[in-house]
């Protein structure tokens, strides 16, 4: 179960009843920024939302200006499911990536494995 509550200035966040995450200013406007109470429940909403789709607690500064304004629950959700959607792309780009690595790799290797064989029979001539 995630839960957050509001502490002065911030918002706490807990994974089960352990706080997980103690955030008493704005996670990107720096540690002298202290949060109103509607602006540090935004917040606190985004990250439980993002937590509990498996994605990164990171507030970016884009969504942290969002949230700045009044923002619906439903909005606060979209935007923990972009992120979402965000991190699955990313994550879709790294194992392409990962394959083709793969793929150049096994091919040098093929390649040197050619070269070596051609220069042990050269040797042996």
């Amino acid at each position: 179960m995630i839960e957050y509550r509001l502490i002065d200035g911030g918002y706490e966040i807990y994974v089960n009843g352990a706080k997980v995450i103690h955030q008493p200013h704005s996670p990107t406007r720096g540690l002298d920024v202290t949060l109103a109470e509607g602006e540090a429940e935004r917040l606190a909403k985004l990250v439980c939302k993002k937590l509990e789709l498996g994605v990164s607690a990171v507030v970016e500064s884009s969504e942290e200006a969002e949230l700045m304004s009044k923002t619906s629950d439903a909005r606060i959700q979209e935007m923990a499911q972009t992120s979402l959607s965000e991190y699955k792309r990313m994550a879709q780009e790294s194992q392409n990536t990962i394959v083709s690595l793969k793929k150049e790799i096994q091919d040098l290797k093929g390649l040197m494995e050619q070269f070596l064989g051609e220069k042990s029979q050269i040797e042996l001539q």
